[in-house]
């Protein structure tokens, strides 16, 4: 989920400035980046604080869904309000992931092994920072445009979605039965 969800942030991190001159001929979109880092530090407060009070999982799901829509619609962001708040969505969905996943983690598999879980953790952030980058490469080397990028990040963003309402926590009794044949 992490890999998936993360990737989406990345792709308009890395390629913001770009996606506003392609987009809207904007050719000064620094404040784009500015807007990204304010909005995904104060998302990781808010998320925090939102995840104490309505779970981490329930606040995760918010965070998927809202980076899935503003993935899909993100290829009509053609002017410059459009596009501060699709960066602004991008930062706070991008900022939730990293403040809710290192305490699930803890919470679905405790802290006896945290170590090692946040070391997969953070594996699956080292991917997402290949995966966008790479799908946005692609699609606009394909296309021309980043329209394609956008909607494989959203569907990535639907699988994420799916994980999260199926996935459980590790529990003692889950760890004693044994491995399937």
């Amino acid at each position: 989920m992490y890999a998936l969800a993360s990737s989406a942030g990345l792709m308009i991190i890395g390629n913001i400035t770009s996606i506003a001159a392609q987009q809207a001929n904007i050719t000064q979109a620094a404040f784009l980046v500015v807007i990204l880092s304010v909005f995904n530090s104060g998302g990781r407060i808010a998320a925090g604080i939102l995840s104490d009070k309505i779970g981490g999982v329930k606040t995760l799901m918010l965070a998927f869904i809202m980076q899935a829509v503003n993935m899909a619609m993100f290829a009509g962001y053609d002017g410059e309000f459009t596009l501060m708040v699709g960066a602004a969505m991008a930062g706070v969905g991008y900022g939730t992931l990293l403040a809710v996943f290192p305490s699930i983690t803890a919470e679905y598999y405790g802290l006896k092994n945290y170590g090692a879980n946040y070391g997969v953790l953070y594996t699956a952030w080292g991917i997402s920072g290949f995966i966008g980058p790479v799908v946005a490469a692609v699609a606009v080397d394909m296309t021309g445009t980043y329209s394609v990028a956008y909607m494989i990040c959203a569907v990535m963003l639907g699988v994420a979605i799916v994980l999260s309402a199926v996935t459980k926590p590790v529990t003692e009794s889950t760890l004693a039965k044994p491995a399937l044949a």
